[in-house]
């Protein structure tokens, strides 16, 4: 019994160590997938954006429509941007922080660039918004083609285990058939 105390106390470190380490990461986990969700949803609000501001609609105003529009962690970062700018915070401080809440570099980038088109004039806006919206919707697609080839790529052993299986099943009924 005194040969294993040192050993459980060291599994027991081991195990601690790996619990805090997990629990430790698990925030910035919940950060990116939190990035992750929201660039999925967010070439969809770029071009809502850009729509309705190309028709006349001002900046605020198409805001709080899109985001009316929105789901998940999107419409919860736009809502509170929403409820920043319905509480006195400037339109240009809302989209910022918008922006680094996100933790997301395109919805960085893309908050940079409307501050910058706002404070230049929303003629310019409209453009940014289009080019954006487009730039999204491409890196959109390298998203999901990523995903697919992850997904096929986790489908690989399992069908080569069926396969394997099928063919073990074929060998052993001809090998019974001739009698071996």
């Amino acid at each position: 019994d005194s040969n294993r105390a040192p050993v459980v106390l060291l599994l027991g470190v081991i195990a601690a160590v790996v619990l805090v380490k997990n629990y430790m990461d698990e925030p910035q986990k919940q950060l990116e997938q939190r990035a992750v969700e929201c660039v999925e949803e967010f070439p969809v609000m770029v071009m809502k954006l850009s729509l309705m501001i190309s028709s006349g609609m001002i900046l605020r105003e198409a805001w709080f429509t899109a985001t009316e529009s929105t789901k998940g962690q999107l419409h919860e970062l736009m809502a509170s941007s929403c409820t920043r700018m319905t509480n006195g915070m400037s339109d240009i401080e809302a989209i910022r922080k918008f922006g680094y809440e996100s933790n997301s570099k395109e919805m960085k980038r893309f908050a940079t660039d409307v501050v910058q088109g706002i404070e230049k004039g929303s003629s310019e806006l409209v453009d940014i918004l289009v080019r954006q919206s487009e730039e999204l919707w491409e890196l959109k697609k390298q998203m999901m083609l990523q995903k697919g080839e992850k997904a096929s790529a986790k489908l690989l052993v399992p069908t080569a285990l069926m396969f394997a299986g099928l063919l073990l099943v074929v060998v052993s009924s001809a090998m019974m058939g001739q009698g071996i």
